[in-house]
């Protein structure tokens, strides 16, 4: 969805270009939040190979590893893990394989 928006967005040459062509980039992010209904958790699952296990600022990825770590899953650095985002504003993740629900 991002790759589309930002498509969208690049054809603005100038900020009046830009508002003209903000209702599509709209349709496109209102499109794909519509075909969130049907998504499962799997569908929505970040996979990312973590470099360290411990982080200096909050991010999804600080969360995940101390979400994994937390359900008693070994990591190490190099290791691939998978999450799902339950609360953006928190940075609230879950490991992809307990998740039950996720951020739209």
């Amino acid at each position: 969805m991002q790759q589309e928006v930002f498509e969208v967005l690049g054809e603005a040459r100038s900020l009046e270009d830009l508002r003209g062509i903000e209702p599509r980039a709209r349709e496109v992010r209102d499109r794909y939040m519509e075909g969130l209904g049907g998504a499962t958790t799997g569908d929505l699952a970040i996979r990312r190979r973590v470099s360290r296990l411990n982080y200096s600022r909050r991010c999804a990825e600080a969360s995940a590893v101390q979400a994994h770590i937390k359900q008693g899953i070994p990591l190490a650095p190099g290791m691939e893990i998978a999450y799902v985002v339950k609360d953006a504003r928190k940075w609230e993740v879950d490991p992809a394989i307990t998740a039950s629900d996720f951020d739209a």
